[in-house]
């Protein structure tokens, strides 16, 4: 099981066109610096214990298109550095504050 990995530090999705959700344990791998779903063209949303990931420096959804939005919790992300939202076209607004 992938949350097993408990020193994995970065994932690539990248390009899984089929991937619609994520598993909520995935976000139990709290030394994950480096998030990457860019081209995950049929996801449509992130678990809400993503933004309980405070590590994640890089978080790349680009080509997203399914996503519609991003919740406010994202401000909690402190540590990102880099967050990639080029093409996500169906995003409709970003959270206030961001």
């Amino acid at each position: 099981r992938l949350w097993d990995l408990t020193g994995l530090n970065e994932l690539n999705l990248e390009g899984c066109w089929g991937l619609t959700g994520l598993p909520e344990r995935l976000w139990d791998l709290t030394g994950m610096r480096m998030l990457n779903l860019a081209s995950c063209t049929v996801l449509i949303r992130l678990p809400e214990r993503l933004w309980d990931m405070i590590g994640l420096k890089t978080l790349n959804l680009g080509g997203c298109k399914g996503l519609t939005r991003l919740t406010e919790r994202l401000g909690g992300l402190t540590g990102l550095e880099e967050l990639n939202l080029d093409g996500c076209k169906g995003l409709t607004g970003l959270p206030e504050g961001l």
